[in-house]
């Protein structure tokens, strides 16, 4: 079947949201390791503090998460 663009986009915002509301399966853009993302303040994330150069660097160079691994290595790189 052949979707038409909008109907392309309604997906992906439909997925979107779910995704947002229930725990997420990403991967590591640096490793490739799957991790869990929970998209709120109990997610294994919210207990580093970025500096804005990290969270430029990451921004700039990512388009998702990174694992804990990887984030925190990138914490320590680039303080």
């Amino acid at each position: 079947k052949n979707f038409t663009l909008s109907q392309v986009f309604l997906c992906k915002k439909v997925y979107n949201y779910l995704n947002f509301k229930l725990k997420m399966i990403k991967k590591c853009p640096v490793c490739n390791v799957e991790f869990e993302c929970k998209h709120d303040a109990n997610c294994w994330c919210s207990k580093y503090t970025l500096t804005n150069r990290v969270s430029i660097y990451l921004k700039e160079n990512y388009s998702d998460c990174l694992c804990e691994d990887c984030l925190r290595n990138k914490i320590q790189e680039l303080g």
